[in-house]
């Protein structure tokens, strides 16, 4: 559930952040925007690609304390 409050701030949010947008691609004409839209959904499909192919991964067995182990192991490894 939304609050009165909450909307506004989303709107006045939305709005700095279009304006900021219009700011930056401002001295790009139409088939420059164009082109730079076309370059930027390449490393987004990778990114996508790359995100998919980590959530494949096992997760990190973190909780076997090898770190700890390890570094112990290496404070007090004789001279």
């Amino acid at each position: 559930m939304s609050t009165a409050a909450g909307q506004a701030m989303y709107r006045r949010a939305l709005a700095e952040a279009a304006a900021f947008n219009q700011a930056l691609l401002a001295p790009l004409d139409e088939p420059q925007r164009e082109q730079l839209d076309a370059l930027l959904q390449r490393p987004q499909a990778r990114a996508g690609e790359l995100q998919a192919m980590a959530d494949q991964l096992p997760p990190a067995r973190r909780h076997a304390g090898g770190t700890r182990r390890a570094a112990a192991a290496a404070h007090h490894s004789p001279p």
